[in-house]
């Protein structure tokens, strides 16, 4: 099974959930890995953050905690530390702890702004690929901030939360937060690190530099490639901007191919849609209730027989004034002097009709398969006499497709159709 894995902060990973910083956050604990783009978190999206979504980045720490201990990573890719931009005048002091992109972490690390290149040694040759791509860092880790236990200070000099209550263990139980070195420089001071809980069998926060010699999107991929177990191949900026001979006339074919596609593609669902349409005429066989009403509609329009429905409520379903109405129903097995649309044909003959001609269409035995319902009865005698004596034209939905069919093949004229549904005075007989 794929690993799943979130990446925050960067866009276009295949093979992960991509989120920017101001979407909500998922549920991480689901997760695999979690790999988080600090160096897109700019001053501007952090103040904004702050201001829209407070917390945003406080509520990650119990559940990353929770995915360290279950033996899962993750990812960071540092920058240093960012504060909410005073209001311009304000030379106040921070009274409380003011909010740090690094919230999401229990215990946050000590950072010390110094560059260099130099790379002596990688304690997790896994990452080897990915340090190839570092160049030039940024920042020292020179640790975390007063670490004992899980209820250091934090980073900028004040108490951070106690977390006990977060992961529902006493504080005599907390496991305590630990650093080691995954990279250093020449010097011995750190530029990546790992942060674990001291209990047995926990994953980490892994905290790396961005790369310079490719872009951090695809340092990510880097380090997708590292948690999955494959490789991709990443390659520098300027790679793409060496011409090639023939290569312009390939992506112009490219190009052209898609355009085919796309035309394809709407030619398919045009012709899907069509399907869609006929397909549904097979509703006046199986249908009940509304969808009936509108598969009815359909075949009597083709046969020139126009009407629109009427109201919810209306003892008729489908009406043309003083043209015609067509009352629908679908019943389990046949019209008898009980099915409810014989009596609204009465209350619409005495109070609403307006010289119409009366059509009744009958779903009967609707459960049944087409061919089995041959030779079956569909109209009590009783009903019979009635509809004749009402003069109102009956038929089955079995009839009316057969009807309907046979125009659309060609048998018969829509003309002729139209004539028999609208000139019969009693029930039309299964052809």
């Amino acid at each position: 099974m794929a690993l799943k894995i979130l990446v925050i902060g960067s866009q276009g990973h295949d093979r992960a959930d991509c989120l920017d910083w101001m979407q909500p956050f998922p549920n991480i604990e689901e997760y695999d890995a979690v790999i988080l783009n600090l160096t897109s978190l700019s001053q501007p999206l952090f103040d904004s953050m702050v201001r829209t979504k407070a917390g945003q980045l406080v509520n990650l720490r119990a559940p990353m905690m929770t995915l360290m201990g279950n033996g899962k990573s993750v990812y960071c890719l540092t920058t240093f530390y960012l504060a909410p931009t005073r209001p311009p005048g304000s030379g106040e002091p921070w009274t409380t702890v003011p909010p740090s992109n690094y919230d999401w972490m229990v215990v946050k690390p000590q950072l010390q702004l110094n560059e260099g290149q130099s790379v002596s040694e990688i304690s997790e040759k896994e990452f080897e690929e990915y340090f190839k791509f570092v160049g030039k860092w940024g920042i020292e880790i020179l640790g975390l901030a007063n670490s004992p236990g899980l209820q250091a200070r934090g980073a900028l000099g004040l108490a951070a939360s106690p977390v006990s209550d977060l992961l529902g263990v006493p504080s005599e139980k907390l496991p305590r937060v630990l650093m080691r070195p995954l990279c250093t420089n020449k010097g011995g001071k750190m530029i990546a690190a790992k942060v674990v809980l001291s209990q047995q069998g926990s994953g980490g926060i892994y905290l790396l530099p961005p790369p310079t010699k490719c872009s951090s999107e695809d340092g990510i991929e880097l380090i997708i490639d590292t948690i999955v177990g494959h490789k991709s191949r990443v390659r520098p900026p300027w790679w793409f901007r060496v011409g090639l001979p023939g290569l312009s006339e390939l992506e112009r074919k490219l190009r052209e191919a898609d355009a085919n596609i796309e035309r394809i593609n709407e030619e398919i669902a045009e012709i899907q849609s069509q399907k869609v349409a006929v397909e549904s005429y097979r509703d006046v066989l199986s249908e009940d209730g509304e969808a009936l009403v509108q598969a009815v509609g359909r075949a009597l329009a083709d046969l020139g027989i126009e009407t629109k429905p009427t109201k919810p409520g209306f003892p008729m379903d489908l009406l043309q004034e003083r043209r015609v109405a067509v009352g629908v129903t679908g019943v389990a097995d046949e019209v008898d002097s009980d099915t409810d649309k014989v009596f609204q044909i009465t209350r619409f003959s005495d109070k609403h009709r307006r010289g119409e001609k009366l059509v009744l269409v009958a779903n009967t035995h609707r459960r049944i398969a087409p061919d089995k319902r041959k030779g079956l009865t569909d109209f009590t005698p009783e009903v019979k006499d009635f509809l004749k004596l009402k003069r109102v034209s009956a038929l089955t939905t079995m009839t009316l497709f057969e009807i309907w069919k046979s125009t659309k093949e060609g048998k018969t004229k829509s003309k002729k159709a139209k004539k028999l549904i609208l000139g019969t005075n009693g029930v039309i007989e299964n052809r």
